[in-house]
């Protein structure tokens, strides 16, 4: 994937019939910037405990603490894996910001991935998740969002063909994700701006499109003095591109300069 890593020390022991792991390595990112990774495991009887520790060496700080428990059965007729994580309480430091895990359950089968209570705040921004990820058209999964960056959504999704930035609410809804997925969003962004021009509070409907693989926007930006901006179209994280139909209604046009700046 592209990724350089250096000084990788993998060791292995045998304690007290426990299975202990201990992972460091040093992922080399753009610019000379450096994320310093470790993982801590411990198997014993079934069950491992694992803490992951990350954390970069640049002037804006993204780091975090990660533990879990995880158990492992199988089913007495089928004979299939079956997995329960409990997630432990956790910290995540992003863009200076400390973002708090709460206890969560999740249970993985060979064909969904259920997700209970999982909560990931600062202060009052906050996402929350639960439902079922699998095949079936009943495999649903709601996640709620209040005040998050949409330039964090961007990252997780590694979509930078333009910059999408604003604080997001609102609800996301997904069915049928390991067969053919479904999405249903209505997100309302506040400073919604797009590649730095500030066009301002954005509703939003999205869906998915299987077979671009690309994500369907809607959107009614409004901003004082009557000023609107509507989009049309979609947004392609597989292939990194995008296709939007814009109608503007005195709209400043400085987005255009990502566009047309090497012209």
């Amino acid at each position: 994937n592209d990724k350089k890593y250096e000084s990788i020390t993998l060791l292995l022991e045998n304690p007290d019939k426990e299975l202990h792991c201990h992972l460091r390595t040093n992922i080399m990112m753009k610019k000379g910037a450096m994320i310093n990774v470790s993982i801590n495991g411990v198997a014993d009887n079934d069950v491992i405990s694992t803490k992951a520790f990350w954390g970069n060496n640049t002037n804006v700080t993204y780091s975090g603490e990660v533990s879990a428990n995880a158990g492992f059965s199988k089913d007495s007729i089928t004979g299939k894996l079956h997995t329960d994580i409990n997630l432990l309480p956790g910290e995540v430091v992003l863009n200076d910001s400390v973002w708090n895990i709460h206890p969560a359950y999740i249970s993985i089968d060979k064909d969904s991935i259920e997700v209970h209570d999982f909560l990931f705040e600062h202060k009052d921004q906050y996402v929350k998740i639960n439902g079922r990820l699998g095949k079936k058209q009943s495999d649903s999964c709601y996640v709620d969002l209040k005040n998050v960056s949409l330039a964090y959504v961007m990252d997780m999704i590694q979509f930078h063909a333009v910059e999408f930035e604003g604080n997001t609410s609102g609800n996301v809804y997904v069915s049928s994700v390991f067969d053919k997925p479904q999405l249903d969003a209505r997100l309302n962004v506040d400073n919604f701006s797009l590649n730095k021009a500030i066009l301002g509070k954005a509703d939003i409907k999205g869906g998915f499109d299987n077979e671009k693989g690309s994500i369907l926007l809607d959107a009614d930006i409004r901003d004082k003095d009557d000023i609107f901006t509507k989009v049309n179209g979609y947004i392609s994280p597989k292939e990194k591109g995008l296709d939007l139909d814009i109608n503007a209604g005195g709209t400043d046009m400085a987005f255009l300069q990502h566009f047309i700046k090497d012209i």
